[in-house]
This record gives structure tokens, C-alpha cells and sequence, in this order.
């Protein structure tokens, strides 16, 4: 209900100032809702290196993917995607600057630094579409968890035991995603 309130206001200011209804929601509000969001579940627990935000006291999880990362559909624009900043890898840094710079934002305080970007997504023309974008959402989230599976699969047996090993979402899962998305829109 929260975020139902703040996307309301965020509509009803832009048509008072503009005289119409916004077709999209601007993306920097986009970014504040999925920080505010990431913030929100973690609570009051710390960032930790690069395995992402662990309470300090917390028993270690049973879960392979470590942190909590958020990503929001945006249809034709691509996908936001919102995480510690710690999560991010030297590799991902690389490949995301290589992004318009207004597409990577670091954002938050120095305890809790939130990395938001925003990768767009290779357009598809309405003749190159086969049936319509629906489920094109989950075909992005099951390219993101291929990713995943596919990364803990070439980890060598020696590097991991049962469990022991966690994984993050990585700039290749998402844009692995994307393309998934792109594959199911145009599929024949």
C-alpha cells in the first residue's frame, strides 16, 4: 500500500503540473522506489563485503543466492536493477560502465551504498513480434535464473561443497535475461 500511496502522488503531481496523465513514470522515481524497497528488506542489517547486506549476528543462510537484489520491469525501456553496491563484481563494473553514465547510479549513505541500473532493452519491432509481449516478464526471470544455475555449474566441484558456495546476480545474468525476453517476444 505503500508504494500504491507514493506512485499516486507521484501521478497526481505530474498531472496537476502537466495537464495530462504521464505515460511513463520518470525513471529516477523508479529508482527511489526500488532502493527505498531494497532498504526496506534488509531493515537494520549491514552491508558485509561482497556477499551483499547479513545481519551481524545472523545464523549463516541456507540459500544459494546471497543478498537481495530487486529487479523492475520497465517493458520496451529494459529492466532496473537495484543492489548493494558491495554485490557488484569488478567485471560487472567494468561492463556497466560502458553504459550511458546516467544509466548507473550510486546512491544511499556511506554505510549502505545502492547501486541502481538501468540496462535497456534491444527493441523489437511490431512486425519482428510473433504473439505479443506476454510473459515476456517471466521469460526475463527465467533467463536471470539460467544465468545463475549456469555460473554455479562451471564453479569446479573443488571451489564448492554442499552450500557453501553463494552466488549474485551478475551483469551477464540480466542482460541473459533480457535476451530470453527478446526470444520468447519474437518467438515463431
Amino acid at each position: 500500500t505503500i508504494v500504491s500511496t507514493i506512485l499516486s502522488n507521484v501521478v497526481a503531481n505530474r498531472i496537476q503540473s502537466s495537464g495530462s496523465v504521464p505515460s511513463d513514470l520518470d525513471i529516477s522515481d523508479i529508482r527511489i522506489l526500488a532502493s527505498t524497497l531494497l532498504k526496506l528488506l534488509y531493515g537494520n542489517q549491514k552491508f558485509r563485503g561482497s556477499k551483499g547486506l547479513m545481519a551481524k549476528d545472523a545464523p549463516s543462510s541456507q540459500s544459494i543466492v546471497e543478498g537481495k537484489h530487486i529487479f523492475v520491469s520497465m517493458g520496451k525501456r529494459g529492466v532496473l536493477w537495484c543492489c548493494p553496491q558491495s554485490a557488484v563484481s569488478a567485471e560487472d563494473r567494468i561492463a556497466l560502465n560502458a553504459l550511458k553514465a546516467e544509466n548507473v547510479v550510486i546512491s544511499g549513505d556511506e554505510d549502505h551504498p545502492t547501486l541502481t541500473a538501468h540496462i535497456p532493452a534491444d527493441i523489437v519491432t511490431v512486425d519482428q513480434m510473433k504473439y505479443g509481449t506476454n510473459g515476456a516478464g517471466d521469460a526475463f526471470c527465467a533467463g536471470v535464473i539460467f544465468g545463475l544455475l549456469r555460473d554455479s555449474a562451471t564453479t569446479s566441484s573443488s571451489q564448492r561443497t554442499s552450500m557453501s558456495c553463494k552466488y549474485s546476480p551478475n551483469y551477464s545474468n540480466v542482460k541473459m535475461g533480457l535476451q530470453n525476453s527478446r526470444n520468447w517476444i519474437m518467438r515463431k
